[in-house]
């Protein structure tokens, strides 16, 4: 079985069982033109935890909201996405670092947008949209195993 049909075979026997968010803040750093475009930068950072059946995903993701470079507001969520597997798997971390980027935070982004949206509405910013997220835009540059995205 070759690399490609392996990560498809553990694609298709991997199953979403959760996604909870378990930390977020938001805060209003300064003042901000309302008439004018708002900039939104996003940042990703993540960690697994892997057991025999099961695979964790801890993803942190934080928006920077600035306007002429001066920030107008952060808004950070950390989210854990749990998947399930009844017939296992090997913990290849390639494996693993591919099914985060491919599957896993796909899963999550769609939250995170709307927790962006809302979380802006509520600092009285005016609304913006986040983009959708395609295969392949979003890069995992490390990540970690079984620690969490938070620790510095």
């Amino acid at each position: 079985m070759s690399h490609s049909d392996e990560y498809l075979s553990v694609v298709e026997a991997i199953d979403l069982a959760g996604i909870s968010l378990v930390k977020c803040s938001a805060k209003r750093q300064g003042q901000a033109d309302l008439d004018r475009d708002l900039d939104a930068n996003f940042q990703l950072k993540s960690a697994h935890r892997i057991a025999s059946t099961e695979i964790d995903f801890r993803f942190k993701f934080l928006c920077t909201i600035s306007q002429d470079e001066a920030p107008v507001a952060e808004i950070l969520a950390t989210y854990v996405a749990s998947f399930e597997s009844a017939e296992g798997h090997n913990g290849d971390v390639e494996m693993v670092r591919q099914y985060a980027q491919d599957v896993a935070v796909m899963a999550v982004y769609p939250y995170y947008r709307e927790f962006v949206q809302s979380t802006a509405a509520r600092l009285d910013l005016p609304g913006f949209t986040m983009g959708l997220v395609k295969r392949g835009e979003i890069v995992l540059d490390e990540i970690g195993d079984g620690v969490s995205p938070d620790s510095e």
